[in-house]
């Protein structure tokens, strides 16, 4: 990506002169709120269209398969979380051969609330399904953004630990992140800067 800018009714939401990723790559990008982080994610996940610039891609971007996890949400509410799980398999057809998701059950205590409806857990094991959701879909590439907002400090940390793993398992990985510790498990960080 280069030069790139989004504008939402005439109002810049985010630059970037220049952004790189190269498979293996996991990638936090940090900065301000509004600085355009969240829009970045959602042009790489190929949801939003830049305004001006450019965005080249490999065929092996092109070919993969992303899951996208945004910042609040992605979850349907009148769903339990189990059958959340299972949506997000069926979309994608899961061939993931990980732990991760399982990994993230057992260190959250998030398999007890697996046959609640998701509307009625908190904020942050909402968060905690969505992101289970997208890891057991099995996709290519990963795209998350604030994967630790709203979450407790233990649960900070098995969010960290999969973070620090979560490469190996993807051709790439990108997420948006305000947390130091969070971004200190990733291969490597960008800073957005406000437009």
């Amino acid at each position: 990506m280069k030069n790139a800018k989004r504008y939402y009714k005439g109002h810049l939401a985010m630059q970037c002169e220049e952004f790189h990723v190269i498979e293996g790559d996991c990638i936090g990008v940090f900065g301000d709120n509004g600085s355009g982080k969240s829009t970045l994610l959602r042009v790489l996940a190929g949801l939003t269209r830049l305004s001006h610039g450019s965005l080249q891609t490999e065929q092996a971007w092109r070919a993969a398969r992303i899951a996208y996890s945004p910042q609040s949400g992605g979850l349907y509410g009148d769903l339990s979380v189990r059958e959340n799980l299972k949506v997000f398999q069926r979309i994608f057809g899961s061939r993931s051969a990980n732990r991760l998701s399982r990994d993230l059950w057992e260190a959250t205590g998030l398999a007890q609330y697996a046959d609640l409806k998701a509307q009625a857990l908190s904020g942050g094991f909402q968060k905690l399904a969505a992101i289970a959701a997208v890891l057991s879909a099995g996709a290519d590439i990963l795209i998350l953004d604030e994967p630790s907002a709203d979450l407790s400090p233990v649960h900070m940390n098995s969010i960290t630990d999969i973070v620090s793993k979560i490469g190996e398992h993807y051709l790439a990985v990108v997420l948006s992140e305000h947390s130091p510790q969070v971004l200190g498990a990733t291969k490597r960080t960008i800073e957005l800067r406000r437009a």
